[in-house]
C-alpha cells in the first residue's frame, strides 16, 4: 500500500497545502471525516467490527497457522454481496468537501479526488474487484492506523485485511440489506478517507509541518479509527493476518 502511494507526488504536495492552510483556521477541526459518514451508514459496520463477529474472526486466523486469504477470496464470504454499483461522478469529493471553509472547498474537493483515484490504482494493484466496499474499509482502517501510529503498511499486509473486512460484512446484515446507493457512498467515502490519510501522512514526513498540524493530523486519525470501530485506539493492531483488537 505505501509503494504504490509513494507516486502520487502532485497528491501528497496539494495534501500538505490543504493540511497547513485548514490547520489555520481554529474553528475547524481537520481531518475528521468519519463525521461526513451518513447516519444510516455508520452502524452497519460499527456495531459489529469491534465487538462478536471481529473475535470470531480472529480466532479463525490464529486457528490458520499463519495462511491467510488473498484479497479476490474470502473464507465463507461472497465478493458479489460487498459490491457497490458503480455510478457515474463520485459523489464523495464533493460532499466531503462542503464541511470546508467555501474558500478552500475547490482545491479540498480536488485532493480528495486525487485520493479516491488512488485507491483506484491500488484496487488494480491488489487485485481487488473494482468496487468492493470490503476493500475501502480496509483502506479506511489502513489509512488512519498509519496516521495515527506514524508507521508504514506494508504491501503484503493488505489482502490479508481485504478478504478479513468481506468477511465482518458479509456478518454484517445491516450492511448487507442495504441498497446499492448506500453501498455505493460507503465505499466511495471510505476509500476517499482512508487515501487522503495516508497520502496527507507522506506529505508530512516528506515536507514536516509545524507541530500543531501534525497534532491535529494525528488526533483526527485517531477519532476516525475510534468513532468507525467502537473502541479505544490503543486496542487497535493490524497484523499479518488483518486487524486485531486486544
Amino acid at each position: 500500500m505505501i509503494h504504490q502511494l509513494k507516486h502520487r507526488r502532485s497528491a501528497l504536495l496539494l495534501s500538505v497545502g490543504l493540511l497547513t492552510a485548514v490547520a489555520a483556521g481554529a474553528e475547524y477541526a481537520p481531518f475528521q471525516g468519519y463525521v461526513e459518514m451518513p447516519q444510516t451508514l455508520a452502524p452497519m459496520i460499527m456495531g459489529n467490527m469491534a465487538s462478536e463477529n471481529l473475535r470470531v474472526l480472529n480466532e479463525r486466523n490464529s486457528s490458520k497457522k499463519g495462511s491467510v486469504a488473498p484479497a479476490g477470496a474470502g473464507a465463507g464470504s461472497s465478493i458479489t454481496g460487498t459490491l457497490a454499483p458503480p455510478t457515474g461522478q463520485p459523489r464523495a469529493p464533493h460532499l466531503l468537501a462542503e464541511r470546508y471553509p467555501q474558500a478552500q472547498r475547490a482545491k479540498v474537493e480536488h485532493a480528495y479526488f486525487e485520493a479516491l483515484r488512488t485507491y483506484g490504482e491500488l484496487e488494480k494493484k491488489f487485485g481487488i474487484p473494482p468496487n468492493d466496499v470490503a476493500g475501502a474499509v480496509a483502506a479506511f482502517i489502513a489509512g488512519n492506523y498509519m496516521a495515527w501510529r506514524d508507521v508504514d503498511f506494508p504491501d503484503a499486509d493488505f489482502p490479508p485485511l481485504v478478504a478479513q473486512m468481506r468477511e465482518v460484512l458479509a456478518l454484517n446484515p445491516a450492511f448487507m440489506r442495504s441498497s446499492s446507493a448506500e453501498k455505493r457512498d460507503m465505499y466511495e467515502q471510505l476509500a476517499t478517507i482512508g487515501s487522503f490519510m495516508a497520502i496527507t501522512r507522506m506529505a508530512l514526513k516528506k515536507q514536516p509541518s509545524e507541530g500543531r498540524v501534525a497534532a491535529n493530523f494525528r488526533s483526527a486519525a485517531k477519532a476516525n479509527l475510534e468513532q468507525f470501530l467502537k473502541t479505544d485506539v490503543d486496542r487497535i493492531s493490524l497484523t499479518h493476518s488483518g486487524l486485531l483488537l486486544r
